[in-house]
């Protein structure tokens, strides 16, 4: 990756830190990367953007900003809005269209313009609507947004953490006594024990 982003300054010096990391994650092909377990694909987790292509990175005019999305934080049938940019690099032209195309995995939908219209050396914000389906397990989701319009294409890697929702209580419980993984004394059920019997409406969050 050090390597890859010095060919990128110095095909191009005047790029930023962040258009150098985002041109790299633009143009990466997750499609190469396979999981350990099976032939398929490796999660966003896993993949990262993917399998970096430095002849592409150096020739692409268009990336994203921020360069990839976490949505650390979605609960079922919650529903969030995201708003990034898109980075028009080139220094003169003309008006281009850009078409979107969005994958998710099943569970979650985006939602995002059909079409983009960028100018040279201009932003464009792009609002990405998602929502949680209200039966989604908790879990790891992803999506990505695709951008293409020509020879140029850039990608955004979505990553969606949903969380099980949590009901009102009067007490939560952060369970952090490394019983689940280090083999320690599980402390939590004696708290637990505790406030039932003082009739206390509690909450547990594991962070183990």
């Amino acid at each position: 990756i050090a390597g890859a982003a010095a060919l990128l300054l110095q095909a191009h010096p005047s790029w930023s830190h962040d258009e150098v990391k985002a041109a790299l994650m633009a143009t990466a092909d997750p499609a190469t990367v396979h999981s350990a377990e099976a032939d398929a694909p490796a999660s966003v987790l896993s993949a990262g953007a993917g399998r970096i292509d430095v002849a592409r990175a150096a020739t692409t005019d268009l990336v994203f900003e921020p360069s990839s999305v976490a949505l650390t934080q979605a609960t079922p049938g919650g529903a969030y809005t995201v708003t990034v940019a898109a980075r028009d690099l080139r220094a003169s032209g003309k008006r281009r269209a850009m078409t979107a195309t969005i994958s998710t995995s099943s569970g979650v939908t985006l939602t995002a313009p059909s079409r983009l219209d960028l100018l040279p050396g201009k932003d464009i914000e792009v609002s990405l609507a998602l929502t949680v389906a209200p039966d989604t397990a908790p879990g790891d989701y992803e999506a990505s947004l695709l951008l293409s319009g020509g020879a140029v294409v850039a990608r955004l890697p979505i990553w969606i953490r949903v969380r099980a929702r949590q009901e009102a209580a009067e007490v939560l419980v952060i369970d952090n006594d490394f019983s689940f993984f280090a083999g320690f004394g599980d402390y939590a059920s004696y708290v637990e024990a505790a406030l039932k019997a003082a009739g206390v409406s509690y909450q547990v969050w594991n962070t183990d």
